[in-house]
Protein backbone atom coordinates (compact mmCIF):
# COMPACT_ATOMS: atom_id res chain seq x y z
CA UNK A 1 0.00 0.00 0.00
CA UNK A 2 0.85 3.87 -1.09
CA UNK A 3 0.13 6.98 -1.78
CA UNK A 4 0.25 7.72 -5.47
CA UNK A 5 0.20 10.78 -7.15
CA UNK A 6 -3.02 11.04 -9.85
CA UNK A 7 -5.15 13.43 -11.77
CA UNK A 8 -6.85 14.81 -9.16
CA UNK A 9 -4.29 14.98 -6.69
CA UNK A 10 -2.42 12.37 -3.94
CA UNK A 11 -4.52 9.41 -3.18
CA UNK A 12 -4.51 6.21 -1.71
CA UNK A 13 -3.51 3.04 -3.58
CA UNK A 14 -4.30 -0.24 -1.95
CA UNK A 15 -2.39 -2.03 -3.88
CA UNK A 16 1.09 -0.03 -2.81
CA UNK A 17 4.21 1.17 -5.53
CA UNK A 18 4.34 -1.29 -9.13
CA UNK A 19 8.24 -1.86 -9.10
CA UNK A 20 7.77 -3.80 -12.32
CA UNK A 21 6.26 -0.67 -13.81
CA UNK A 22 8.79 2.05 -12.45
CA UNK A 23 11.57 -0.59 -13.34
CA UNK A 24 10.24 -0.96 -17.10
CA UNK A 25 10.30 2.99 -17.44
CA UNK A 26 13.79 3.20 -16.07
CA UNK A 27 15.45 0.84 -18.85
CA UNK A 28 13.11 2.80 -21.43
CA UNK A 29 14.92 5.88 -20.56
CA UNK A 30 18.12 4.39 -20.98
CA UNK A 31 17.41 2.94 -24.44
CA UNK A 32 16.45 6.12 -25.05
CA UNK A 33 19.17 8.38 -24.82
CA UNK A 34 21.50 5.65 -25.70
CA UNK A 35 20.00 5.70 -29.08
CA UNK A 36 20.12 9.37 -29.44
CA UNK A 37 24.16 9.47 -28.41
CA UNK A 38 24.53 6.65 -31.37
CA UNK A 39 22.13 8.83 -33.46
CA UNK A 40 24.57 11.76 -32.52
CA UNK A 41 27.82 10.30 -33.37
CA UNK A 42 26.74 8.64 -36.49
CA UNK A 43 25.53 12.26 -37.96
CA UNK A 44 29.02 13.61 -36.90
CA UNK A 45 30.74 10.84 -38.82
CA UNK A 46 28.76 10.75 -41.64
CA UNK A 47 29.54 14.69 -41.98
CA UNK A 48 33.30 14.16 -42.09
CA UNK A 49 33.20 11.31 -44.49
CA UNK A 50 30.98 13.50 -47.05
CA UNK A 51 33.40 17.01 -46.48
CA UNK A 52 36.28 14.70 -46.86
CA UNK A 53 35.08 12.84 -50.39
CA UNK A 54 34.25 16.85 -51.35
CA UNK A 55 37.76 18.22 -50.52
CA UNK A 56 38.97 14.55 -52.64
CA UNK A 57 36.58 15.66 -55.76
CA UNK A 58 37.69 18.99 -55.32
CA UNK A 59 41.21 18.57 -55.70
CA UNK A 60 40.74 15.94 -58.13
CA UNK A 61 39.15 18.04 -60.32
CA UNK A 62 41.77 21.19 -60.07
CA UNK A 63 44.48 17.91 -60.72
CA UNK A 64 42.21 17.48 -64.40
CA UNK A 65 41.58 20.75 -65.35
CA UNK A 66 45.61 22.40 -64.52
CA UNK A 67 47.93 20.89 -67.19
CA UNK A 68 50.70 18.50 -66.36
CA UNK A 69 54.27 20.69 -66.35
CA UNK A 70 55.85 20.05 -69.25
CA UNK A 71 58.80 17.41 -68.81
CA UNK A 72 62.09 17.91 -68.58
CA UNK A 73 64.18 17.64 -71.43
CA UNK A 74 68.02 17.08 -71.26
CA UNK A 75 69.36 19.86 -73.48
CA UNK A 76 72.06 18.26 -76.57
CA UNK A 77 75.52 19.18 -76.39
CA UNK A 78 76.51 21.83 -78.66
CA UNK A 79 79.38 22.84 -80.85
CA UNK A 80 80.16 25.10 -77.76
CA UNK A 81 80.14 22.21 -75.11
CA UNK A 82 82.56 20.39 -77.34
CA UNK A 83 84.52 23.55 -77.57
CA UNK A 84 88.70 23.40 -77.60
CA UNK A 85 89.37 21.29 -74.39
CA UNK A 86 86.99 18.80 -75.58
CA UNK A 87 89.09 15.77 -75.71
CA UNK A 88 86.48 13.59 -77.97
CA UNK A 89 87.98 10.28 -77.24
CA UNK A 90 86.51 7.93 -74.10
CA UNK A 91 88.05 8.80 -70.87
CA UNK A 92 91.16 6.26 -69.71
CA UNK A 93 88.37 5.55 -66.62
CA UNK A 94 91.43 4.88 -64.45
CA UNK A 95 89.11 4.52 -61.64
CA UNK A 96 87.48 1.67 -62.34
CA UNK A 97 90.42 -0.22 -64.26
CA UNK A 98 93.84 0.97 -61.86
CA UNK A 99 92.43 -0.16 -58.52
CA UNK A 100 92.48 4.09 -57.41
CA UNK A 101 92.07 2.76 -53.53
CA UNK A 102 94.90 0.29 -53.72
CA UNK A 103 97.32 3.17 -54.88
CA UNK A 104 99.33 5.61 -52.10
CA UNK A 105 97.86 8.76 -51.35
CA UNK A 106 99.71 10.74 -54.36
CA UNK A 107 99.01 8.43 -57.59
CA UNK A 108 95.32 8.13 -55.42
CA UNK A 109 95.45 11.76 -55.85
CA UNK A 110 96.41 12.42 -59.57
CA UNK A 111 94.39 9.46 -61.02
CA UNK A 112 91.22 11.34 -59.28
CA UNK A 113 92.75 14.42 -60.88
CA UNK A 114 92.73 12.57 -64.13
CA UNK A 115 89.32 11.17 -64.16
CA UNK A 116 88.20 14.84 -63.27
CA UNK A 117 90.04 16.47 -66.09
CA UNK A 118 88.25 13.72 -68.33
CA UNK A 119 85.51 14.23 -66.97
CA UNK A 120 85.26 18.30 -67.70
CA UNK A 121 87.18 17.54 -71.08
CA UNK A 122 89.94 19.69 -70.41
CA UNK A 123 92.79 18.55 -72.68
CA UNK A 124 95.20 20.39 -70.97
CA UNK A 125 94.66 19.22 -67.15
CA UNK A 126 94.60 16.08 -68.08
CA UNK A 127 97.79 16.15 -69.87
CA UNK A 128 99.65 17.51 -67.42
CA UNK A 129 98.11 15.45 -65.02
CA UNK A 130 99.52 12.19 -66.83
CA UNK A 131 103.07 13.74 -67.31
CA UNK A 132 102.91 14.17 -63.42
CA UNK A 133 101.92 10.39 -63.33
CA UNK A 134 104.68 9.03 -65.18
CA UNK A 135 107.49 11.61 -63.35
CA UNK A 136 106.82 9.92 -60.20
CA UNK A 137 109.77 8.20 -58.89
CA UNK A 138 109.72 4.78 -58.41
CA UNK A 139 107.12 4.51 -61.22
CA UNK A 140 103.53 3.48 -58.85
CA UNK A 141 101.63 3.58 -61.70
CA UNK A 142 103.85 1.33 -64.11
CA UNK A 143 101.05 -1.44 -64.43
CA UNK A 144 99.19 1.44 -66.29
CA UNK A 145 102.10 3.66 -67.89
CA UNK A 146 101.54 2.50 -71.53
CA UNK A 147 97.90 2.70 -71.03
CA UNK A 148 98.61 6.58 -69.70
CA UNK A 149 101.72 6.83 -72.27
CA UNK A 150 98.82 6.28 -75.27
CA UNK A 151 96.30 8.43 -73.47
CA UNK A 152 98.86 11.41 -73.36
CA UNK A 153 99.80 10.80 -77.35
CA UNK A 154 96.65 11.66 -78.32
CA UNK A 155 96.68 14.52 -76.47
CA UNK A 156 99.40 15.66 -77.46
CA UNK A 157 98.45 15.67 -80.60
CA UNK A 158 95.68 17.60 -80.59
CA UNK A 159 97.38 20.05 -77.69
CA UNK A 160 99.87 20.63 -81.36
CA UNK A 161 97.02 20.31 -84.16
CA UNK A 162 94.10 21.39 -82.58
CA UNK A 163 94.82 24.01 -79.55
CA UNK A 164 98.45 25.18 -80.68
CA UNK A 165 99.95 24.57 -77.47
CA UNK A 166 102.36 28.01 -77.11
CA UNK A 167 105.84 25.43 -75.70
CA UNK A 168 105.35 24.19 -79.36
CA UNK A 169 103.65 26.89 -81.89
CA UNK A 170 104.35 30.07 -82.89
CA UNK A 171 102.90 32.72 -85.13
CA UNK A 172 104.64 34.47 -88.23
CA UNK A 173 103.94 37.02 -90.86
CA UNK A 174 104.02 36.11 -94.44
CA UNK A 175 107.03 38.27 -96.17
CA UNK A 176 108.07 38.54 -100.04
CA UNK A 177 109.14 35.98 -101.16
CA UNK A 178 108.41 33.50 -98.77
CA UNK A 179 106.26 30.00 -99.34
CA UNK A 180 105.27 27.73 -97.15
CA UNK A 181 108.37 25.16 -97.88
CA UNK A 182 110.75 27.95 -97.08
CA UNK A 183 108.54 28.95 -93.92
CA UNK A 184 108.82 25.11 -92.74
CA UNK A 185 112.43 24.89 -93.41
CA UNK A 186 113.91 28.26 -91.83
CA UNK A 187 111.52 27.01 -88.54
CA UNK A 188 112.45 23.41 -88.56
CA UNK A 189 109.53 21.80 -89.36
CA UNK A 190 107.64 19.92 -92.06
CA UNK A 191 105.46 21.32 -95.01
CA UNK A 192 102.71 18.90 -93.93
CA UNK A 193 102.79 20.51 -90.76
CA UNK A 194 102.27 24.13 -91.84
CA UNK A 195 100.01 23.10 -94.20
CA UNK A 196 97.88 21.13 -91.50
CA UNK A 197 98.45 23.92 -88.48
CA UNK A 198 97.10 26.30 -90.72
CA UNK A 199 94.49 24.54 -92.10
CA UNK A 200 95.39 25.13 -95.80
CA UNK A 201 94.00 23.59 -98.71
CA UNK A 202 96.57 25.80 -101.12
CA UNK A 203 99.53 26.28 -99.65
CA UNK A 204 100.64 28.00 -102.88
CA UNK A 205 98.17 30.75 -102.24
CA UNK A 206 99.44 32.25 -99.11
CA UNK A 207 100.21 36.40 -99.11
CA UNK A 208 102.65 38.64 -97.82
CA UNK A 209 101.58 39.87 -94.76
CA UNK A 210 99.03 36.97 -93.87
CA UNK A 211 99.97 34.95 -90.35
CA UNK A 212 100.51 31.72 -89.93
CA UNK A 213 101.42 29.29 -87.37
CA UNK A 214 104.65 26.99 -87.16
CA UNK A 215 106.30 24.76 -85.12
CA UNK A 216 108.92 26.68 -83.34
CA UNK A 217 112.51 24.80 -84.41
CA UNK A 218 110.99 21.05 -83.10
CA UNK A 219 113.20 19.03 -81.25
CA UNK A 220 111.89 15.37 -81.92
CA UNK A 221 114.06 11.92 -81.58
CA UNK A 222 112.28 8.48 -81.83
CA UNK A 223 113.39 5.66 -79.60
CA UNK A 224 112.47 2.34 -81.13
CA UNK A 225 112.19 -0.41 -78.75
CA UNK A 226 112.47 -3.86 -81.28
CA UNK A 227 111.67 -6.45 -78.40
CA UNK A 228 108.95 -4.70 -77.19
CA UNK A 229 107.88 -3.56 -80.85
CA UNK A 230 106.89 0.12 -79.70
CA UNK A 231 108.45 3.84 -80.47
CA UNK A 232 108.50 6.49 -78.26
CA UNK A 233 108.46 10.17 -79.79
CA UNK A 234 110.04 12.83 -77.25
CA UNK A 235 109.51 16.34 -78.64
CA UNK A 236 112.35 18.93 -76.94
CA UNK A 237 113.50 16.38 -74.46
CA UNK A 238 110.11 15.36 -73.15
CA UNK A 239 107.34 12.22 -74.12
CA UNK A 240 105.57 12.80 -77.09
CA UNK A 241 103.78 9.91 -78.62
CA UNK A 242 103.80 6.14 -78.69
CA UNK A 243 103.52 4.14 -81.56
CA UNK A 244 103.38 0.24 -82.48
CA UNK A 245 106.07 -1.50 -85.07
CA UNK A 246 104.22 -4.23 -86.71
CA UNK A 247 106.60 -6.70 -86.72
CA UNK A 248 110.86 -6.56 -85.34
CA UNK A 249 112.80 -4.34 -87.28
CA UNK A 250 115.75 -5.39 -88.33
CA UNK A 251 118.24 -2.74 -88.67
CA UNK A 252 121.37 -2.98 -86.02
CA UNK A 253 121.00 -1.29 -82.34
CA UNK A 254 122.46 2.48 -83.04
CA UNK A 255 122.12 6.09 -82.99
CA UNK A 256 121.21 7.66 -86.57
CA UNK A 257 119.83 10.60 -87.98
CA UNK A 258 117.00 11.15 -90.61
CA UNK A 259 117.90 12.14 -94.00
CA UNK A 260 116.47 14.65 -96.07
CA UNK A 261 113.66 12.06 -97.02
CA UNK A 262 111.64 10.63 -93.80
CA UNK A 263 109.71 8.41 -96.09
CA UNK A 264 112.33 7.07 -97.43
CA UNK A 265 114.37 6.73 -94.79
CA UNK A 266 111.95 4.72 -92.24
CA UNK A 267 111.67 2.63 -95.45
CA UNK A 268 115.61 2.31 -94.89
CA UNK A 269 115.26 1.17 -91.60
CA UNK A 270 112.66 -1.49 -91.59
CA UNK A 271 110.28 0.56 -89.66
CA UNK A 272 107.12 -1.42 -90.47
CA UNK A 273 104.01 1.17 -89.07
CA UNK A 274 100.65 1.29 -89.90
CA UNK A 275 99.44 3.84 -92.72
CA UNK A 276 98.66 6.24 -90.57
CA UNK A 277 101.22 6.40 -88.36
CA UNK A 278 103.32 6.17 -90.98
CA UNK A 279 101.81 9.36 -92.63
CA UNK A 280 102.14 11.02 -88.87
CA UNK A 281 105.96 10.39 -88.77
CA UNK A 282 106.95 11.87 -92.01
CA UNK A 283 105.19 14.88 -90.94
CA UNK A 284 106.97 15.60 -87.31
CA UNK A 285 110.28 13.93 -88.37
CA UNK A 286 112.24 16.19 -90.30
CA UNK A 287 116.28 16.24 -91.81
CA UNK A 288 118.72 15.91 -88.89
CA UNK A 289 115.83 14.58 -86.37
CA UNK A 290 117.68 11.64 -84.33
CA UNK A 291 116.24 7.99 -84.48
CA UNK A 292 117.62 5.64 -81.73
CA UNK A 293 117.03 2.05 -82.06
CA UNK A 294 117.51 -0.50 -78.46
CA UNK A 295 117.32 -3.95 -78.56
CA UNK A 296 114.98 -3.91 -75.74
Amino acid sequence: MGYIRLKYGVEYNPHGTDSNESSGLGCLIVAIVIVAIISIVWSIVAHLYESGKVVEKTAAAQRIESPAPPPQVQKKETSQTTSKNNPQRPSIKVSTEANVSNRPVVVRNLLLRLDEAERLCDVEMAATTIERIRALPGEPAADIDDKLARRLGDLNLRRLFEFHNGQWVKPIVVKTGDSAIRIARENGSSYASVIKLNGLSDANKIRVGQKLLVMANPRFILVVHKRLRIADLSLNGRFFRRYDLLTIPSCKEGIYEVTSNTKRFLSSMKFDFSAKDRSELEMLLVEGAQVSVSEM
